[in-house]
């Protein structure tokens, strides 16, 4: 458990979604956080990611909502279909 106090130090290695959300989390309790990607820049690449209303809440709430809109996809419509 992380005391008040302490420098406490962690580092991430992948700033993919999990990742990013690790070192977010870990900053806002208060940790040191570096964070190691191969990339240079956060951007996107490959395919879209769906996330939840949960999910962008969390963003917005931990203050990177906005700095995710520019990248977001904006979808209007979608099918879900089952193997039956």
């Amino acid at each position: 458990m992380h005391q008040e106090g302490t420098d406490m130090k962690v580092t991430v290695v992948g700033g993919g979604l999990g990742g990013l959300a690790c070192a977010i989390a870990c900053r806002i309790k208060g940790f040191t956080v570096i964070l190691i990607d191969q990339v240079p820049e956060f951007q996107r690449i490959g395919d879209s990611i769906g996330l939840a209303s949960n999910s962008a809440r969390l963003l917005y709430r931990w203050g990177v909502g906005k700095l995710m809109e520019p990248i977001a996809s904006d979808i209007k419509d979608m099918e879900m279909y089952n193997f039956d």
